[in-house]
């Protein structure tokens, strides 16, 4: 989660609509949620990585305010490396999503990145992730798929600086959603 949250930044032809910008704080509650991961797979040193992952816990749902979403995944990843120039990582995940308000749902998630580097400073980052939800005791499909990017400068190994822009297509709702935002990235301690 972001640490400082800017709301109504809505674009309204209404001219009797008046939205000011408010920035707060997010709060980090955990609600009882808790997520675990799993990771089997080649080492992360060699050129073409394949892994065999695992995922359970219960998170929030996003599609329903206040609503515990209990989850269980099992994918694969395959990662291929080329120097230090380039890296394209693929994750495909199915699985079941169980909610006390919607149902049940069948799941795939499928997601691409691509990283480029540029010299010692600069990293450029693009990201694409299908989520689809299918109700196992109804027909209802629930789809939504985004679009990353992100500029990164990075000062050190272990500090950068990130500029992410996001476009989101929410199928059900007909729904767009975009953004950007700034991170700033950084590591604490002794390093070896």
């Amino acid at each position: 989660k972001p640490v400082l949250v800017c709301n109504n930044l809505i674009v309204k032809d209404d001219a009797n609509i008046d939205l000011n910008p408010e920035f707060v704080f997010s709060t980090y509650e955990m609600g009882g949620t808790w997520l675990v991961t799993a990771r089997a797979g080649s080492p992360t040193y060699q050129r073409n990585e394949l892994g065999l992952n695992v995922v359970a816990g219960r998170i929030l749902n996003t599609t329903i305010a206040n609503d515990l979403s209990t989850i269980t995944r099992l994918g694969g990843d395959w990662v291929y490396k080329y120097n230090e120039r380039f890296k394209f990582n693929n994750q495909v995940f199915i699985g079941e999503t169980k909610t006390s308000t919607s149902g049940d749902f069948y799941t795939l998630n499928i997601q691409n990145n691509m990283d480029f580097f540029s010299g010692k400073h600069w990293m450029l980052s693009l990201s694409h992730a299908i989520n689809s939800q299918k109700a196992i005791d109804r027909d209802l499909l629930l789809y939504n798929s985004s679009v990353a990017g992100s500029l990164t400068y990075v000062f050190s190994p272990h500090t950068r600086l990130r500029l992410n822009s996001f476009y989101t297509y929410i199928r059900d709702a007909n729904e767009t959603q975009y953004g950007a935002l700034i991170q700033f990235v950084t590591g604490l301690g002794k390093r070896p």
